[in-house]
């Protein structure tokens, strides 16, 4: 029992360094990547050309919400500050159910991306026409 308790101290430590210094780079990275995804997405030119572009448009605030009300409290708390989600109960409820839905959203836009592509580059006239959209 004792040459266990020792591992799972060293595990637990080593789980909190790389908390500690692998997911703020990898929240940053995800912020500077969805801003970028907006930037490039919202301009006219790309919105134009059909539906995927807004497809991906909703997937790239859907993930903005989804990393800036999921991880950036995990975050704090790795880092040291108190975490209100442990103390405030609507807070961590609503914090998880936000979190939950928009990830949901973004893999439904995913999906929705992909379906809208195979049917324009579909051989048969009917799945290209269902595919058309004009805003």
């Amino acid at each position: 029992m004792s040459s266990t308790s020792p591992l799972t101290a060293i595990f637990a430590n080593i789980h909190l360094q790389l908390s500690r210094y692998v997911y703020c780079p990898l929240y940053i990275a995800g912020n500077l990547g969805n801003i970028f995804s907006l930037i490039m997405f919202s301009q006219a030119k790309l919105r134009s050309s059909g539906v995927c572009s807004w497809y991906f448009l909703v997937v790239s605030v859907a993930n903005l919400i989804s990393i800036n009300t999921g991880y950036i409290t995990r975050i704090l708390s790795y880092m040291g500050f108190p975490d209100p989600s442990r103390t405030i109960g609507w807070y961590c409820t609503g914090r998880i159910y936000i979190s939950n839905l928009s990830l949901t959203m973004a893999r439904y836009f995913l999906c929705s991306i992909v379906i809208d592509r195979f049917l324009i580059t579909s051989t048969n006239v009917k799945f290209r026409r269902v595919s058309s959209f004009n805003p």
